[in-house]
């Protein structure tokens, strides 16, 4: 067997480590996912309108990309480790979720964009749509 000399002060700081990495794993899995999630929508955006070849919504994605990137991961860094409070955090997660809520919005709508475009070049089923007068989990709203 090899053993690899460690001493007091390297196994403390290992120990240190794995408590940080615990404790981040512990306070911050949620929002840690839901900036991926939309990191990864922001990316299917970009390579469907990249492969479909829909053109003037430049606008759209640049506001899915100032809501995701700009804002959310601004937030997140502004809380630290060392100074956090619960109010803190929980303020933070606050933001993050109302600004989350405005992100998959437009990320619908560019969604929304995108199928119809496929749609009008055939190469998409229209049953995967959202027709007009449908709610984002597809059920008919209620017109007055």
């Amino acid at each position: 067997m090899i053993f690899f000399p460690l001493s007091s002060l390297h196994l403390l700081l290992l120990l240190h480590l794995l408590l940080i990495l615990l404790l981040l794993l512990l306070v911050f899995p949620l929002i840690l996912q839901l900036i991926l999630l939309f990191h990864l929508l922001l990316l299917l955006l970009q390579v469907l309108k990249r492969e479909v070849g829909i053109q003037g919504h430049q606008s759209l994605l640049k506001d899915v990309n100032t809501a995701i990137r700009g804002n959310i991961l601004k937030d997140v860094k502004q809380v630290s480790m060392e100074t956090a409070q619960t109010r803190d955090v929980i303020m933070m997660m606050k933001r993050v979720a109302t600004k989350m809520t405005h992100a998959s919005v437009l990320c619908l709508q560019a969604m929304h964009v995108i199928s119809f475009g496929l749609v009008t070049k055939g190469q998409c089923p229209s049953r995967f749509l959202l027709r007009p007068n449908e709610d984002a989990l597809g059920q008919v709203r209620q017109t007055s």
